[in-house]
């Protein structure tokens, strides 16, 4: 009978090493998706309106070019107005802001990939 708990000694540890493991490889904050989706965003205009799409988590967006809908992260929400110009290329995780001609901001999505 000893045997049996010593061996049950050892089985603990390694079970539940493997079961914090596990969890933290379950519900880590993967932003590998979200990063390819950035990634693959390509898009370049004026902002001609902002709103709040209280339908999708109340994210702030923007009407592009009246055809496109850009969703942006909520950090950037109070950097990005109506009359901006934004430039998104496609395989680049960099946002230009450009206001009145002139390059306001460089935004990066790297910035919003962080827990704070």
């Amino acid at each position: 009978m000893k045997i049996k708990i010593e061996k049950l000694g050892y089985a603990v540890p390694v079970i539940l090493v493997m079961a914090i493991a596990i969890y933290m490889f379950l519900t880590r904050n993967d932003m590998s998706g979200s990063m390819k989706n950035d990634l693959e965003e390509q898009f370049e205009g004026k902002v001609d309106s902002l709103f709040q799409d209280d339908r999708d988590h109340n994210i702030k967006k923007a009407v592009i070019g009246s055809r496109y809908v850009y969703s942006m992260p909520r950090k950037w929400e109070g950097i990005i107005e109506v009359g901006d110009s934004l430039v998104k290329k496609k395989n680049t995780l960099e946002l230009s802001v450009y206001r009145q001609g002139q390059l306001k901001r460089v935004l990066n999505y790297r910035d919003t990939y962080k827990k704070e």
